[in-house]
């Protein structure tokens, strides 16, 4: 079915070609050299249009892959941001739950919180303090 109509589509256009070229035949010079100035008016104008729309495709073009470069530039920032909170808020979590506390220093010189250390001369376990001697109080 689709053949028979691309066949009836090419004869009506040969058809048509023809008429249109009898019909030239017919036309005086005059005439002739009126439709010829015409048509190619309507080329030109035809050919500026498309001039037109390469110029405006390109530049939508350039538009086009400046904004998409941004938008993947922003959702990259958004990654970032997003795994940086999670990190944080893994830490709050760890903070308030005590979980994580061996892996966090309180400083250069102190020991992490639930450290334990086993004593060699008598056996025992006690937690340490991270500091070798308190100031003495004053009455």
């Amino acid at each position: 079915m689709l053949k028979l109509y691309h066949q009836v589509t090419l004869f009506c256009l040969f058809v048509d070609t023809l008429s249109t070229v009898r019909t030239f035949d017919k036309m005086p010079v005059g005439s002739l050299k009126k439709t010829l100035k015409q048509l190619e008016e309507e080329k030109k104008s035809l050919q500026n249009q498309l001039k037109d729309y390469e110029l405006r495709l390109e530049q939508e073009a350039k538009a086009y892959h400046k904004v998409n470069d941004e938008r993947r530039m922003y959702l990259s920032e958004i990654l970032q941001t997003s795994a940086k909170l999670k990190i944080v808020e893994r830490q709050k979590t760890d903070a308030l739950t005590g979980k994580g506390e061996k892996h966090i220093l309180r400083g250069r010189h102190s020991v992490p919180g639930n450290l334990k250390m086993v004593n060699p001369q008598k056996r025992s376990i006690k937690k340490t303090v991270g500091v070798n001697q308190l100031p003495q109080l004053k009455h």
